[in-house]
């Protein structure tokens, strides 16, 4: 389950910056909804592996990500 949430949320976030970084008129809404599954996914890790500091900044990179979601695809 940690191994899996692991690699989901580093998958997720480089996917995302790569999307960004070929196109962010294009790709901005894709890039922050593919982040935000990275944020959840590593908030989610940072639970479970009791590293709260790290809960605090997935936390926070949700909010970002999710109103960043709202912003370009809504």
């Amino acid at each position: 389950m940690k191994l899996m949430l692991e690699i989901l949320g580093a998958v997720a976030g480089i996917t995302g910056a790569i999307l960004m970084l070929i196109d962010p008129t294009v790709f901005a809404g894709i890039s922050f909804s593919v982040w935000l599954v990275s944020s959840v996914a590593l908030a989610v890790l940072a639970v479970l592996i009791k590293m709260y500091w790290l809960l605090a900044l997935q936390l926070t990179f949700s909010v970002i990500n999710g109103l960043g979601t709202i912003k370009f695809l809504l």
